[in-house]
């Protein structure tokens, strides 16, 4: 807007001087003082706008301003467009070339922010476009080349455009650049406000006020507003947030929870969270069963138990068949049949009665390799009979239902976290299938998520929660140092939030998750990152493709 306020404003000044010098004649002082113009108008042109569309499109602008002033008839206006157009384009075009190999990059403004454009044709604006383009040509001008410039505009409008422009229109071609320039797209003004937009990265134009440059063709265009996440509008109610330790990621996931009318849970493996309005619970009085169904069959919990241990004990794959034959011979000595449902709401075994089972075996076993076969299982289960699996005292109801932040800080092992963690999710994951489709009720933070992605069955567990919490009504927030193992995750995501970063590698993968195969592009991220102060991220706009700079602060 404000590169064409000035092209405008000039080509008015101009037409003022040339008001005096009648440059329909053919005298070389006319030819050469508007031959002049024109070139001015050209290099001004494509230093405003960044564009050589749009400077090209520009073009009628002048001689219509002139033709209006100095009253010229169709033919008058015709000739002096045929006398002096060459000059603008050849000189537009020349501008075009040189910046494009000194910056080793063809690019357009224009172009690049219609790619960005959603498209929708409305029949009412262009019906009422072309009607008051035909009144305007019958009443006012009776000029074709006017009268193309208004249906232009008409279709311009009917595009991308606002009913409050439609009285543009009567300037023709005079608004042609401001109306076909597609209007600087604003994020979402509702739902959680994240925070203070700064900068968007783009190309931009010579007057755009920039930081953060780089050695690259883009840049940091200063932006005005705020930022908010619409959970209302996305595909799901989940956000991945990641930077270095201390740049402000649990604030950000603070200030979500405490923004929404939901009820939330924390899972806080170091006992750093305090948020309003929400009970701590110590993970070390907790009890629950990991061999509790959670709605799966037998030999499905079985499964997925074994895959469990498999992950945190590396297991082998003969160790791994062995220990889901004893846990699905475990549940059948409690009477649950694989094939009788009404008998999974029976109490299940725990890992002590697993054991007890293998000692029967190994008392039972006629050959060495059976013996063998048992003892190189029988530490792991001796390990997974802590008291803290001998029962549950979990309400999982009561856990959905408030604010809970859950601390495992004093959990005295990685292994009995994990295993902890790991069944609250199965047990959550019962619980939103049971409970049915929903909207947003439950937002669940999970800190330091590589602790439970870096394993097989955690990995399994947190993407099938990604892919379908929305339906049922559920929202996850994943913070972590690294990108090594949220990858598979950003397909589900509708929001991702990227911190300070220092380490080559995942400097690397954000640059790359922003730039795409953009070179230039990625440089500028890839530097941007390692500057960020505390309190600022960069996201990206899913709906524009808009990366944006934010001041969480």
């Amino acid at each position: 807007m404000r590169s064409y306020i000035i092209f405008l404003s000039v080509l008015i000044l101009e037409t003022i001087i040339l008001y005096f010098i009648d440059i329909t004649q053919n005298s070389l002082y006319s030819i050469s003082i508007t031959a002049l113009v024109v070139i001015i108008n050209g290099i001004m042109a494509f230093i405003l706008f960044n564009s050589v569309l749009l400077s090209i499109i520009s073009l009628p602008s002048f001689f219509s301003i002139y033709s209006i002033i100095n009253r010229l008839n169709f033919y008058e206006m015709l000739l002096l467009i045929s006398y002096y157009s060459e000059y603008y384009l050849i000189v537009t075009l020349v501008a075009f070339f040189i910046y494009s190999f000194v910056k080793r990059n063809f690019y357009d403004f224009l172009i690049d922010e219609l790619k960005k454009v959603k498209f929708s044709f409305s029949l009412l604006k262009f019906i009422i476009g072309i009607s008051l383009s035909l009144v305007l040509y019958w009443v006012l001008f009776f000029n074709p080349i006017f009268l193309v410039g208004s249906l232009l505009d008409s279709l311009a409008i009917s595009l991308y455009g606002f009913y409050y422009e439609l009285p543009l229109i009567t300037f023709n071609w005079i608004t042609l650049p401001y109306l076909i320039f597609p209007k600087t797209y604003k994020p979402p003004n509702k739902g959680v406000l994240i925070g203070k937009i700064i900068g968007k990265i783009g190309k931009g134009s010579s007057l755009d006020n920039a930081f953060y440059t780089s050695n690259s063709t883009y840049k940091w265009i200063r932006t005005d507003g705020i930022y908010y996440l619409d959970f209302n509008s996305s595909k799901n109610y989940n956000v991945i947030i990641i930077g270095t330790s201390g740049v402000g990621k649990s604030t950000l996931a603070k200030r979500i929870v405490n923004s929404l009318n939901v009820s939330y849970l924390v899972f806080d493996l170091h006992g750093e969270y305090e948020v309003q309005r929400a009970k701590k619970i110590d993970a070390s009085k907790v009890t629950i069963n990991p061999l509790s169904l959670f709605g799966r069959s037998p030999k499905e919990r079985a499964l997925e138990i074994s895959l469990m241990v498999k992950s945190l004990f590396n297991l082998g794959n003969l160790q791994t068949i062995e220990l889901t034959n004893l846990i699905i011979e475990a549940y059948a000595e409690k009477g649950i049949d694989e094939n009788d449902s009404s008998t999974w709401n029976l109490s299940p075994p725990t890992f002590r009665d697993i054991l007890i089972l293998l000692e029967k075996k190994k008392k039972l076993a006629t050959t060495s390799q059976d013996i063998i076969k048992y003892q190189s299982i029988e530490p792991y289960i001796q390990f997974l009979t802590s008291s803290i699996f001998n029962n549950s005292n979990v309400n999982i109801s009561e856990i959905l239902e408030n604010n809970l932040i859950i601390d495992f800080s004093k959990i005295p092992t990685n292994e009995i976290k994990y295993i902890l963690i790991e069944t609250l999710l199965k047990s959550i994951q019962n619980t939103m299938y049971i409970s049915g489709i929903s909207n947003l009720k439950k937002i669940i933070i999970i800190d330091e998520a590589p602790f439970i992605l870096s394993k097989e069955s955690g990995k399994q567990i947190l993407e099938r929660l990604f892919a379908e919490g929305r339906k049922f009504g559920f929202g996850f927030i994943i913070i972590s140092q690294t990108s090594e193992y949220i990858k598979e995750l950003l397909a589900n995501t509708s929001y991702f939030f990227i911190f300070n970063l220092v380490e080559p590698k995942e400097l690397d993968y954000a640059s790359k998750l922003f730039g795409g195969s953009d070179a230039q592009l990625y440089a500028t991220i890839y530097e941007t990152l390692q500057k960020l102060p505390r309190g600022y991220c960069v996201t990206r706009d899913l709906l524009r493709g808009e990366i944006y700079l934010l001041n969480l602060t």
